[in-house]
């Protein structure tokens, strides 16, 4: 537990309210009056001191006096010299509510057992003063008392007191500016907390001074993030702590909803156009022609991140569905859907493919589907750039694209066996999903009709990335070992279009676009929530372990029995076909150990997002859109990699690029770019003398990135490569599928990295490129 403390005060002016009463004070409830040493009363060389402050702080505003009494000033040094006379024990009614109370703090500290407040003990009292010359001034004197003739705490003028901007008393300007104050003190509070994060202090919050119509906001603030908040009142010897109340903002609901408030943020639409449910819209707020966060939608924002809050499986805005009966068969299937992947996947060893991995590709549909779908909300149905059908379908195969994982038949291409190796499994699940929705469609996933269906199955079958989107692709051609699925031949691309029958009418929908988009999508959840929280991910690692160990003994007494078996037979054609069996063993076993880089992968992406362009509609009508990538911060970087080993970035180079040779080469000359020189010089010189693929490139690093020694430039560099392989895997697969998006109005300008909350400078990545090439520009 924490033993150094940070105490967030409020402040206010009862310094000056102290000075200005008498130098005897009669407090109720008392028989006897007390001495005030800092009234005026008890200082005759200064006795108009408070009286001086006044007409001070009335001549000048606040900026004015932030620069006045923080530098030299003699009404400070004089308010100093009094509060320097305060003594605990017997001043406990003449002190500035601000000191009071914190005496009181540190007298609590001391009757349960715990060490008191100081300086020695690290402790930190950070000051929060209002945008007042009054409140620049008691602050600075609070802060020179503390720091100077106080052991309590530290408190330093540049780090530990703020000004709520916005915070005034009276006037017009009060008023005016109630918002922006309500704001600036939640940011503080927020920036505090997470202050105290990092530097592992245990937090209070003291409420006792400052401007009483900010209580209730500070209270409820410090109630909701969970820190204990105190009061001193006026005549009590102790503390008063408000009690912990089972009270909370609801981040579920903004969690299921929060792509939306950022769709208005971005200028998609109002609340009601993107379908945000009432009891968020206070989370936002219209100003000067453009929506910004409110206080509550900032704090449930950071609330929402804090506890890892992934995306909900929301199923579009209700007032875009121009035929209620198809959006009410979609809402039924994600019901049937339900956690049915989760609970029936065959490939454990791989990423979550479960209902929050559905719940954030809606959210991408959202963030693209919905912008474009209010600009053109005042067209009919089939002018728009998505009809209801097209929504219909979309939705159907956002929910159902990964059913192939609980594996299957593919009775559609002559074979009728299970097929159970995981990796199999993973490379033909467009297909087994495809299989198991024409067999289970209206049965297990309640569609109406048997045609639905096929538009449905059809679009999920072209969503991987092998498929051919052109009449001019290569075919998708598989055959993975002897025994366990059969030659496939895929030559033709998806249909245009499809059409289904809906009470009695033919509704077409657009195939190969919503499958080209479909992949672009799909290839955006590349995130650290869909590694899994860390019970699924110390799971999936037994079971990995146990499957490698499993088919190691396999592929050991196979060997032996075989190698016999081949001193027997002198057919050629047998001893190939037991060599190819070997083979598959190794391949299943190399499939669970190079899983260990998809985690990796996806760790070290703290989220992606789409989001509308400036030029978000240009002259010819076209729709501009960009993806976001944030890397993840550096410490959670270093949490999600295994002590024991670095990570297992062999196989890396094979997870992105089936390519050899110069493609590789090529993309590390790009890669290049973003290394510093020195690291990058040598390993372009190891790379170049054994000529090998870009694996023993990254693999290199990530050995120096399993030293417990490493510098931060070292780690965030490690964490900047993989989130650029990310990128580029983007890149390709809307290089393959540009074409047809294109022509649909659709358009990806680039790919913008962040770390953190910033942009990495100046880091875009082309998606416009010649020939279908995606090209990574020089950063």
């Amino acid at each position: 537990m924490n033993t150094k403390r940070l105490v967030i005060t409020t402040v206010g002016t009862s310094l000056i309210d102290k000075m200005k009463m008498p130098g005897e004070l009669d407090i109720r409830g008392l028989q006897k009056k007390l001495p005030n040493v800092l009234s005026d009363a008890q200082d005759p060389k200064n006795s108009t001191l408070s009286k001086d402050i006044e007409q001070a702080c009335g001549k000048m505003a606040a900026d004015t006096a932030l620069e006045r009494f923080v530098n030299d000033n003699l009404l400070v040094d004089q308010a100093a010299v009094r509060l320097k006379k305060l003594n605990p024990d017997n001043d406990r009614y003449a002190a500035p509510a601000e000191i009071a109370s914190l005496w009181a703090l540190n007298a609590r500290f001391l009757k349960q057992g715990q060490p008191g407040m100081s300086k020695k003990n690290g402790d930190r009292v950070v000051l929060l003063y209002s945008q007042t010359p009054e409140g620049v001034f008691c602050a600075r004197c609070l802060q020179i008392y503390l720091s100077r003739h106080s052991g309590l705490a530290y408190c330093d003028w540049t780090t530990d007191v703020k000004r709520i901007e916005g915070l005034q008393a009276e006037g017009q300007d009060a008023y005016n500016n109630w918002d922006k104050a309500v704001k600036s003190l939640a940011t503080l509070l927020r920036e505090q907390l997470k202050r105290a994060d990092n530097e592992k202090y245990q937090v209070w919050l003291n409420i006792t001074g400052g401007y009483k119509g900010i209580t209730p906001f500070s209270s409820l603030l410090g109630l909701l993030n969970g820190i204990p908040v105190v009061y001193l009142y006026e005549t009590s010897e102790g503390l008063i702590h408000l009690p912990q109340i089972p009270l909370q903002l609801d981040a579920e609901s903004y969690a299921l909803n929060s792509h939306l408030i950022h769709i208005v943020l971005n200028g998609g639409g109002t609340p009601e156009d993107v379908g945000l449910p009432k009891n968020l819209h206070a989370c936002i707020e219209q100003s000067g022609g453009s929506w910004k966060p409110t206080i509550w939608g900032e704090l449930l924002e950071a609330l929402s991140e804090r506890e890892g809050r992934v995306g909900g499986a929301r199923i579009m805005a209700q007032n875009y569905w121009t035929n209620q009966a198809l959006r009410s068969e979609v809402l039924g299937r994600a019901r049937h859907v339900a956690e049915y992947l989760r609970v029936e996947c065959k490939t454990p060893h791989m990423v979550s493919h479960g209902r929050e991995h559905l719940g954030r590709l809606l959210e991408f549909v959202d963030e693209i589907f919905i912008p474009i779908l209010n600009h053109e909300k005042s067209c009919s149905d089939g002018q728009r750039t998505f009809t209801c059908a097209d929504l219909y379908a979309f939705v159907s195969c956002v929910w159902l694209h990964d059913i192939g994982h609980i594996s299957g038949r593919l009775c559609k291409y002559g074979y009728k066996k299970v097929i159970v190796t995981p990796a199999v499994i993973r490379d033909l699940h467009h297909l087994l999903g495809e299989q198991r929705m024409l067999d289970e469609g209206r049965s297990r996933f309640a569609f109406a009709s048997q045609d639905s269906v096929n538009v449905v199955a059809k679009v999920s079958a072209y969503h991987r990335y092998a498929m051919p989107m052109h009449c001019s692709d290569d075919p998708y051609e598989y055959e993975k070992n002897y025994y366990d699925v059969p030659r496939i031949s895929i030559t033709e691309p998806p249909p245009v279009q499809m059409c289904f029958q809906h009470n009695g009418e033919a509704l077409p929908v657009k195939i190969r676009f919503l499958a080209a988009l479909a992949r672009v999508v799909d290839a955006c959840d590349v995130q650290k929530r869909r590694a899994g929280a860390p019970f699924y991910q110390q799971w999936r690692q037994m079971v990995r372990e146990q499957d490698i160990e499993a088919e190691q003994e396999r592929l050991n007494l196979y060997k032996t029995d075989f190698a016999n078996i081949k001193d027997l037979c002198n057919n050629d054609s047998a001893s190939e076909v037991l060599d190819r069996i070997l083979n598959d063993l190794q391949a299943r076993i190399d499939f669970t150990q190079t899983h260990e880089v998809h985690f990796e992968k996806h760790n070290q992406v703290e989220r992606v997002w789409w989001q509308q362009r400036e030029e978000f509609v240009d002259k010819e009508g076209n729709y501009h859109f960009s993806i976001v990538i944030q890397q993840t911060k550096l410490e959670d970087a270093r949490q999600t990699r295994r002590e024991d080993k670095p990570p297992a970035t062999a196989g890396l180079a094979q997870t992105y690029f089936k390519e050899s040779g110069n493609e590789c080469q090529r993309l590390m000359n790009e890669i290049e770019k973003y290394l510093p020189n020195s690291l990058a010089l040598s390993l372009t010189c190891k790379i170049k003398a054994i000529q090998k693929e870009i694996k023993l490139f990254v693999g290199y690093l990530s050995s120096k990135c399993a030293n417990d020694k490493l510098s931060d430039p070292e780690e965030a560099m490690y964490s900047s490569l993989i989130v650029r392989l990310v990128a580029f895997d983007i890149v390709k697969e809307y290089a393959k599928v540009h074409a047809i998006l294109n022509e649909n109005k659709l358009f990806l300008d680039a790919i913008e990295l962040r770390w953190g909350e910033n942009r990495c400078n100046p880091t875009q990545i082309s998606l416009q490129a010649k020939h279908g090439n995606g090209k990574l520009a020089g950063g």
